[in-house]
Order: C-alpha cells, then sequence, then structure tokens
C-alpha cells in the first residue's frame, strides 16, 4: 500500500508500509480509547497487534498541531510512531492510517 500525504503546509514524500516501518521505533494496530489535550494531542491506544516495538496493552501517541495526525475516538488504526525524548510520536509523514474505511465507521 501507497500513502502519499498533502496535509496543511506539511509535504510527505511517497512510502509504503515497509518505509514506514523502517523508520519507526513502535508500529501497532489498536483502537483509540481518549484523547488527551495538551500542548500537542495525545491518543491513548488499546494495542491489539505490535508489528514492531514492545508488546504492551496501551500506549499513548502524541501528534504535533502543525502536520499531526488526526484520529477518532473510537477508531481502529495502524500506527507508525518514533520514540523521542521517551515519548512516542507521530505526525501526518509518518505513515499512520484507519484499518477501516470512514464510511465503516459511521455505520
Amino acid at each position: 500500500m501507497l500513502w502519499l500525504f498533502l496535509v496543511s503546509q506539511c509535504s510527505c514524500p511517497p512510502m509504503d508500509d515497509m518505509g514506514a516501518v523502517a523508520r519507526s521505533d513502535m508500529v501497532f494496530e489498536g483502537v483509540v480509547d481518549s484523547v488527551i489535550r495538551d500542548s500537542v494531542r495525545g491518543y491513548v491506544f488499546d494495542v491489539s497487534f505490535v508489528i514492531k516495538g514492545p508488546d504492551t496493552g496501551r500506549v499513548v501517541v502524541w501528534t504535533p498541531d502543525s502536520c499531526g495526525v488526526e484520529f477518532r475516538r473510537g477508531g481502529e488504526y495502524r500506527v507508525f510512531s518514533r520514540l523521542v525524548d521517551g515519548k512516542l510520536i507521530t505526525d501526518a509523514c509518518s505513515g499512520s492510517y484507519p484499518i477501516y474505511s470512514e464510511e465503516e465507521y459511521d455505520q
């Protein structure tokens, strides 16, 4: 699967899942349990499947306001993240995406 994101002022190079995994410290699939509002947004995920990184039941992933990612509470995603200063970070260029289409969530 090849993804090309152009988000606000972010211009991201094309990247497939293998490239995104190679650039990430942790890759997992999980459901958004809650949202944390701070100087950046944080999302608490219940992890269902770990592709790369430690096998943990719950993680918090942070995303910046600029070039950040919007996750929906209750949505299931494949998340590609980097470890920065002890926190998992993802942004629009990391390659994260919903496992199901938005239309399936609305049903």
